[in-house]
């Protein structure tokens, strides 16, 4: 039984490991097509820059979170049921305090304003680029 329990532990760290690939991809600014409502895709600098800050931030929380729940997830499988059920409630908590702090951080807000009006500049001035 406990080779049981390893053997699915290493397979959930396998299945694991590409979302931490993304979200490390996220933690260096790259990425951002795959988060929704930042897709925005301006090439002007101030644009990059909001878009990276925004992809950056989305992940540290995207590795805070997983980390969260692969932890989670191997307590549980490995055996211990009180700190998996115990960190069931952490990781819950991490990931809505998370959310709402990405969603409402001033800054993330004020990028997020300087990329539309950078993408709205971007389209005025090359509208070849965006006829159908």
């Amino acid at each position: 039984m406990p080779e049981l329990n390893i053997a699915v532990a290493v397979i959930v760290s396998v299945v694991l490991a590409p979302v931490y690939a993304i979200g490390m991809c996220f933690l260096f600014g790259a990425g951002g097509i795959l988060l929704a409502g930042y897709h925005k895709d301006p090439r002007s600098e101030r644009g990059k820059r909001a878009s990276r800050y925004i992809v950056r931030r989305a992940g540290i929380l995207t590795l805070i979170v997983l980390a969260s729940l692969h932890v989670c997830i191997l307590t549980g499988v490995l055996g211990a049921t009180t700190v998996c059920y115990a960190l069931i409630a952490v990781t819950a908590a991490v990931a809505s305090v998370g959310l709402t702090a990405f969603n409402r951080d001033k800054k993330i807000r004020q990028k997020y304003a300087e990329l539309e009006t950078s993408e709205k500049e971007y389209r005025a001035s090359h509208p070849e680029e965006f006829e159908q």
